[in-house]
């Protein structure tokens, strides 16, 4: 119960301030822990997989789009043989 009243908190702080992706990816997390605040542990834990799974489905992974990016550019440049700058 305490990790959900985090949870809500965080979100609303980050609602506040505009900080869209993560209010958004916080939204499975709070979702599952009301879930399981109110039917169990044995209810969270069939959930867990589903919930985790809808992260994909999260519109979120725009803050992960530069560090990914960055991490395929020498590889692909020492696949293909060529020098390339760091990114």
């Amino acid at each position: 119960m305490l990790a959900l009243g985090g949870c809500i908190l965080a979100w609303l702080v980050c609602y506040r301030a505009s900080i869209q992706d993560v209010h958004i990816t916080i939204f499975p997390a709070i979702f599952w822990l009301a879930v399981t605040a109110a039917f169990g542990l044995r209810v969270g834990l069939l959930l867990a997989f589903p919930v985790a799974f809808f992260y994909f489905a999260v519109p979120s992974w725009s803050q992960l789009g530069n560090p990914l990016q960055s991490s395929r550019c020498l590889p692909c440049a020492g696949f293909s043989g060529s020098r390339v700058q760091r990114c």
